[in-house]
């Protein structure tokens, strides 16, 4: 047989397949219904990134569970110290210092300031 002969006869089995289960088909009377995966949990669940329904505001969602989340670690990051802190036994009184002493050092703050801001010219130029 040539390959032309193979593909029509292969074609012509597969048409009397199909039409031998059709017959053998349509004397059922029972049809089950069939759940597939997307129709059942269409119902239940939604999309997080929302990108079909909402998509102008995906990066403003993405922008505010970043900021939670780093508000959330930084609430972790504070009670973990606190934490450690809490372990030690040493807890220093201090008092504050009095008024003259504060102005004395925001002058000298203020005077290293301008030094370091003032270009000193040599006196031979």
């Amino acid at each position: 047989m040539s390959e032309g002969d193979v593909v029509l006869r292969s074609s012509k089995l597969e048409l009397a397949r199909m039409y031998a289960r059709k017959q053998e088909l349509s004397n059922v009377t029972f049809k089950p219904q069939r759940h597939t995966k997307n129709r059942f949990w269409d119902n239940y669940a939604t999309s997080r990134i929302k990108c079909t329904s909402e998509p102008h505001s995906y990066t403003e969602r993405v922008l505010e569970m970043e900021a939670r989340k780093k508000e959330h670690l930084e609430k972790k990051k504070a009670e973990l110290e606190e934490k450690e802190l809490d372990m030690c036994t040493f807890r220093p009184e201090t008092k504050d210092a009095p008024e003259f002493v504060k102005r004395i050092a925001d002058s000298m703050k203020a005077s290293k300031r301008n030094k370091k801001n003032k270009k000193i010219k040599p006196d031979w130029k």
